[in-house]
């Protein structure tokens, strides 16, 4: 009874909520990029690379200026040129995307350890926004609304990827390169085009992954 009663203890703990949701949201971020891209018909693996490099230059966007702002512009930069280099790589120059991915996952990970060795950006966690009445709610409402605020760009994300697979014509031919890309190609869809601007929008997915793995955790 020991035993149970402590488990039950565990997920009383408004504590473990909080955690729970952290760690969430920085892979629901990378997520929905990465469903977008999928939707696409791209194996896109360096999304590690992508939430690595934008937390490091979040950071060293952060202790330039001391804002929030400035570090998740940062982090969203990095992580958008890291998939310039995925897409145009692997759908441009026709280079196998899963050795791409490998290589920019090794390769980040080296960069950020010599640079972070030799800047040793200084970043602390955001400002917290308790909503009101909301954050109130007993065990979970800390954990769902009374986190660091770039949690909440989660929920604008997830319905502006829904939007564009979705409710666009952009979205309507990426499913399309996606399902059937020689049937794409035939109706005049710029496939590798599209795959190309489905991976963009991962690294900027990404990057706001490794900026609040930076800014609303570290």
């Amino acid at each position: 009874m020991t035993f149970f009663t402590a488990i039950a203890d565990i997920f009383k703990d408004s504590a473990t909520y909080e955690i729970a949701i952290r760690f969430f949201a920085v892979l629901a971020f990378a997520a929905v990029g990465e469903w977008v891209a999928q939707k696409a018909g791209t194996m896109n693996i360096s999304v590690e690379a992508m939430i690595l490099g934008a937390a490091f230059s979040g950071a060293v966007g952060y202790d330039l200026t001391s804002s929030t702002i400035v570090g998740l512009l940062f982090a969203v930069g990095a992580g958008l040129i890291i998939s310039a280099v995925q897409a145009n790589m692997s759908y441009r120059l026709n280079i196998n995307q899963f050795v791409t991915g490998l290589t920019l996952n090794v390769l980040v990970l080296a960069l950020v350890g010599f640079l972070l060795a030799s800047l040793k950006p200084v970043s602390k966690i955001a400002t917290e926004w308790n909503i009101p009445l909301l954050s109130d709610i007993p065990v979970v409402g800390g954990a769902l609304f009374g986190q660091a605020w770039p949690i909440y760009l989660l929920f604008p994300l997830v319905f502006v990827g829904w939007w564009l697979l979705y409710k666009t014509r952009w979205g309507l031919e990426a499913r399309a390169a996606g399902e059937n890309p020689a049937s794409a190609k035939a109706t005049a869809v710029p496939v590798l085009k599209r795959q190309r601007q489905a991976i963009y929008f991962c690294g900027i997915a990404a990057g706001l992954s490794g900026g609040y793995l930076l800014l609303g955790q570290v």
